[in-house]
This record gives structure tokens, C-alpha cells and sequence, in this order.
């Protein structure tokens, strides 16, 4: 029986690259964006309710920090990819193969990976598996070398996200 060669895989370890200045997930208080969309259209993202984003018990100490409004980032990802792509919400959560479909899907992705969410946490919200998410930023990756408007689109996208989430 002979041995497989693999290649070296490397652990994952968190980086922050796109959001140096914004907090972790963790850190984030609750939230109210206001959001212009094309078309004159306004949305306004708020919190709801405690989101328990990792289903540990929650401390009485009324002064303690609460999880984060995961439904909120989740939301604004969804709604920047899908004005900048000029498609529906709920086809980015479909299985549409359609391109400006699938690119808007993927940029959602990238927003959040980009603030330090994990890959399966990213696939929970989507209803897709860790390595879905992993094919997908794998391709938005390749299309950035050589598509300089996709980048420069991406780049306004990252600013307006951290922007908004900060703002809150």
C-alpha cells in the first residue's frame, strides 16, 4: 500500500486584513443601518431580539455584552451584493447559476469572510457546506486578477459594509 502525497495544509488562523479598524463579531453592539439601495429604495436593518450566534448561556449581568445581531450583518452583506449586482435577496439565497446571480452570492461571502467569519459559519447562514463557500471565494479570487471593475466594485462594497456596521 503506498502512501498519498497531500499537500501541507496550513491552520486556519483568524486575520482581520479587511477590517483592522472594525471589531470582531463578537464585540459588536446592537445595530440600526440605514441603507440608500438604487431605485430611491431605503433599508433599515434593526435589532429584533438577542441573535446567539454561538449558543453558549447567556450571563444575567444586565452590563455584560450582548451577542452579536447576526441577522443584521447577514442582512447588509445580502442587500450591498445584491444592489450592486441588481439582483433579488432571495436569488442570492437560491441555487441560481446565473452569473450576476452567482457573483453577487459569492461577493455576500467574501464580505463576511472578510470580517473574520469561518467558512462553516458563512455556509450555516446560506444553507450551504463550508466547502461551497470555499469553491466560491476560490472563484471570486480568480475573476478579481483578471476583472479590474469586479475588484474596484468589490473594494467600494468592503468600505460601505465596515461603514455601516461601524456606524452602529
Amino acid at each position: 500500500m503506498s502512501a498519498r502525497a497531500y499537500p501541507l495544509l496550513v491552520p486556519y488562523r483568524p486575520t482581520r486584513p479587511a477590517c483592522e479598524d472594525f471589531p470582531r463579531p463578537s464585540e459588536l453592539p446592537a445595530i440600526l443601518v440605514s441603507l440608500d439601495l438604487p431605485g430611491g429604495l431605503v433599508l433599515m436593518v434593526a435589532r429584533r431580539g438577542p441573535a446567539d450566534c454561538n449558543h453558549t448561556q447567556r450571563s444575567q449581568d444586565p452590563a455584560a455584552p450582548t451577542d452579536p445581531p447576526v441577522r443584521e450583518i447577514v442582512s447588509l452583506a445580502l442587500y450591498l451584493a445584491a444592489g450592486a449586482f441588481g439582483v433579488e435577496v432571495g436569488e442570492i439565497r437560491g441555487r441560481s447559476r446565473a452569473v450576476p446571480i452567482v457573483t453577487a452570492r459569492h461577493t455576500a461571502w467574501w464580505l463576511l469572510r472578510n470580517c473574520g467569519w469561518t467558512l462553516a459559519w458563512i455556509g450555516g447562514q446560506f444553507g450551504r457546506d463550508h466547502g461551497t463557500i470555499l469553491y466560491g471565494l476560490r472563484s471570486l479570487s480568480a475573476r478579481l486578477e483578471t476583472e479590474p471593475a469586479l475588484r474596484t466594485t468589490l473594494e467600494k462594497l468592503r468600505s460601505q459594509f465596515n461603514a455601516n456596521l461601524a456606524r452602529g
